[in-house]
């Protein structure tokens, strides 16, 4: 995100993960350092909508670069590229949602992998029997995001069509978690 703001502005920004990423893992790459300027919160004051967008946004973006040619025509290397970084994008999302939920949300990428294949299975014990390897496919999908290698994945067209299925199961899970549906289901109402 690139944006001018002034240093008044700086000091009254709301809890929100751009800026919580920029105040905690941003780097000045010229000027003044005023990073300490944005006011210290914790993840818990993030509102939990944040993150509901954030998965609905990934969705969006894969449908929107999804065409049913690819079904049965080859892919430019263009697309295959635009559809693979789509995918990538919509996985790091689902993790930041997922460490949202249980509130553990870190500024960088890295350490969002890290915590959520530590925690996945005890944090979301029904969504990791439903997807068992997500934490992995963070992991791998992180690795890219540092690393861009277009080779890791050997079908964009197979890694779309996981990412929008895990995408959905992910989206379910979370309302359900942050709406507290699942309370209500697990005692019959």
């Amino acid at each position: 995100d690139l944006r001018c703001m002034t240093i008044r502005k700086l000091r009254h920004l709301p809890p929100l993960v751009k800026y919580y990423e920029m105040k905690y893992a941003g780097h000045v790459l010229r000027g003044k350092n005023v990073l300490d300027q944005i006011p210290s919160f914790k993840v818990a004051d993030i509102p939990l909508a944040e993150a509901f967008r954030f998965i609905m946004n990934r969705l969006s973006e894969l449908v929107g670069w999804f065409s049913p040619r690819y079904l049965y025509e080859p892919m430019s290397t263009n697309s295959s590229e635009i559809l693979t970084y789509a995918c990538v994008k919509a996985f790091l999302e689902y993790c930041s949602a997922l460490l949202l939920l249980s509130r553990r949300f870190k500024p960088t990428y890295s350490e969002r992998a890290e915590i959520l294949k530590k925690t996945f299975k005890k944090d979301f014990p029904r969504l990791a029997k439903l997807l068992p390897d997500l934490a992995e496919m963070v992991s791998v999908c992180t690795e890219f995001k540092l690393r861009p290698n277009f080779s890791m994945f050997k079908s964009p067209l197979e890694l779309w069509f996981k990412a929008k299925n895990y995408g959905i199961t992910v989206l379910q899970h979370y309302l359900e978690r942050m709406l507290h549906i699942e309370n209500q289901k697990e005692s019959g109402n």
